[in-house]
């Protein structure tokens, strides 16, 4: 899940539409589950590896959160998107 997130996070964050497929739940509960894991974890209580991943989710959270809250806003439970976006029918 975190790899996914920061496979992500240079577009913007994960579509919607690729979040469901891949763990059954929006794209609002992966972000919440995502901000769970990396500020709940603690660095000592993981390998070396997924420490180094907490971190850079840590990083992207921090500097990109506007741009993950602004893509997850209007989505519903099936990473539908519940308004349509500018010129879209």
């Amino acid at each position: 899940m975190l790899a996914f997130f920061v496979k992500w996070a240079p577009y913007g964050g994960p579509p919607p539409a690729e979040v469901f497929p891949e763990f059954g739940i929006s794209a609002a509960c992966l972000l919440t589950r995502i901000e769970e894991i990396a500020f709940t974890s603690q660095g000592a209580d993981v390998p070396d590896a997924d420490a180094v991943l907490l971190h850079r989710v840590r990083r992207v959270l921090r500097t990109q959160m506007s741009l993950f809250d602004a893509r997850t806003s209007n989505v519903g439970a099936r990473g539908v998107r519940s308004t349509p976006v500018v010129g879209e029918r």
